[in-house]
């Protein structure tokens, strides 16, 4: 669970100060309107279909493969921290 977290952390860090990765989830027009790219609906369904394979898979998989989906699973948490940005909390 200690790797998977360092890996949420890795992934958020990496797109929340990197503006070029950032524009891969988000496209803005020319108006300063931001719109979800098609990468960003993936990244923002595939957590619920990891854990509905683990769920159904659980006693098919392997222990390894188990681990590998959680890691995957623990890869997309870059999805909140874009998010962010868009309330006025002000």
């Amino acid at each position: 669970m200690f790797v998977a977290l360092g890996i949420t952390t890795l992934c958020s860090t990496l797109f929340a100060y990197n503006e070029s990765l950032l524009q891969l989830l988000y496209n803005v027009d020319e108006f300063g309107r931001g719109h979800v790219s098609v990468l960003e609906w993936i990244v923002m369904l595939a957590p619920l279909g990891l854990v509905l394979l683990m769920n159904f898979a659980f006693n098919k998989l392997s222990f390894p493969a188990l681990i590998s989906i959680f890691f995957a699973y623990s890869a997309l948490g870059i999805r909140p921290r874009p998010i962010l940005p868009k309330w006025d909390l002000s």
